[in-house]
């Protein structure tokens, strides 16, 4: 894996026709927000963060939005699957990220703006390797992903 398209490759569909890359850096902590509000947000494969990202305006996904590497933008807080995509090739992700002057996936929880409930959305533990409902009211790490 390389630095291609200012972040790291992870995923490529199979006919090669889209792929997803990862930010070299988390982007920071925040609360998901809208606790108590439905928000919708409930694509968890890949690519549904993007359409997630969409239907939410939250400062976590304003800064997603506003995220820009190499001057590429289109970043979006990504869905729970892409979460769980980057976790299948987390040592090599880990290894292009530190590589190109990143700082790694580290071993916590970060949100996904997968939407469990009103209450809840989904976050993802890279140390526990599982998917986890998470109160909106706690504050996670995050990490911005773009197709391209």
């Amino acid at each position: 894996m390389r630095l291609l398209y200012g972040g790291i490759v992870f995923y490529v569909e199979a006919n090669g026709s889209n792929s997803i890359i990862v930010a070299l850096n988390d982007i920071g902590n925040r609360s998901w927000e809208y606790r108590q509000i439905n928000k919708n947000t409930r694509a968890s494969g890949l690519f549904g963060g993007e359409a997630n990202t969409k239907r939410l305006w939250s400062n976590m996904v304003k800064k997603c939005n506003n995220y820009k590497y190499d001057n590429y933008s289109g970043w979006y807080l990504p869905s729970i699957g892409e979460l769980v995509e980057i976790n299948n090739n987390l040592n090599t992700v880990n290894t292009a990220i530190t590589n190109n002057g990143g700082t790694n996936i580290s071993n916590s929880l970060y949100w996904s703006s997968t939407e469990y409930n009103s209450n809840n959305t989904k976050a993802y533990e890279f140390n526990g390797n599982q998917s986890v409902n998470q109160d909106k009211n706690s504050s996670l790490k995050y990490r911005a992903v773009r197709k391209f």
